[in-house]
């Protein structure tokens, strides 16, 4: 019971950071005035 309740809990924390992680390279794109495509690559 309690591995699944973490097991869950880690999977939403990966998901928000990874959400974090895309805003915030969006917004580094931003504000360099860069397309998306050439920060990830």
């Amino acid at each position: 019971m309690g591995d699944a309740s973490r097991h869950h809990y880690h999977k939403r924390v990966r998901e928000l950071a990874l959400r974090m992680y895309s805003n915030g390279m969006r917004a580094i794109s931003r504000v360099l005035n860069v397309p998306l495509g050439t920060v990830f690559t």
